[in-house]
Order: C-alpha cells, then sequence, then structure tokens
C-alpha cells in the first residue's frame, strides 16, 4: 500500500510511475577540435505521477478524503512509499487533479484523481 508520510492519502486502484528528471550535464566544443566534452552535474531528482480512486461512505466522507491530499501540498517534503514498497525521503506533492466524474455504487462514493509527486533526491 502506497503512503505518504505515513498515511494513505491515495485511496484505492493506486499506479505510481517513476520518471527520472534529466541530470545536469554540459557538453563543449572547442574550435579546431573534433568531438565534444560531456560534463555530468549529477542527478536533479524525479518525478511521481500517480492515478487512483479516493473513496468516501458519503459525500461528506470523499470530500474529507480530497481534503486529506489537497492539505500535503504545502511546500513540505515528505516520506513516500510506492506502490512497489520503495522508501523515497523528500518528497513533495505538487498536484491534484480529480476526474470529471463521481462516481457511486452501494458501498460509497469514489473520485478518480491523477497527481504529481516530485522527488527532491
Amino acid at each position: 500500500m502506497a503512503t505518504y508520510n505515513g498515511e494513505n492519502i491515495f485511496g484505492y486502484a493506486v499506479t505510481m510511475i517513476h520518471v527520472l528528471n534529466p541530470t545536469a550535464e554540459q557538453l563543449n566544443a572547442f574550435f579546431g577540435l573534433n568531438h565534444q566534452q560531456a560534463l555530468w552535474g549529477g542527478q536533479r531528482g524525479r518525478a511521481f505521477e500517480v492515478t487512483g480512486l479516493l473513496h468516501g461512505a458519503d459525500a461528506t466522507a470523499l470530500n474529507n478524503a480530497e481534503a486529506l491530499y489537497h492539505s500535503y501540498i504545502d511546500g513540505r517534503a515528505r516520506t513516500l512509499v510506492d506502490t512497489r514498497g520503495r522508501t523515497w525521503s523528500s518528497v513533495l506533492v505538487k498536484q491534484f487533479q480529480p476526474g470529471g466524474k463521481v462516481l457511486q455504487d452501494n458501498r460509497g462514493f469514489y473520485l478518480p484523481y491523477k497527481g504529481l509527486l516530485v522527488g527532491l533526491r
């Protein structure tokens, strides 16, 4: 189960795609010489694209689940445990995009969403 700061803010049917940000590098070319020189400047973090379903037994509970997710969009980095059980420190919640339609069945209300998290390391 994926968690952020020790809480399951992601709901059900969660998928996470982990992508490294482009590294810092410098390419140099010198007049009169063939080829180029590459200087590597290190990693520049990572991004996590999250999709899932927030759930609430009623509309109020669903709104509270969404508000909990929103409360973490505060610029403070925390620990993420992804869907594969890997732990990532210094991760920011950057974006929450709700789906267009709230779904309902006999167990309650569901809100599909997409989110973006940014790993600083």
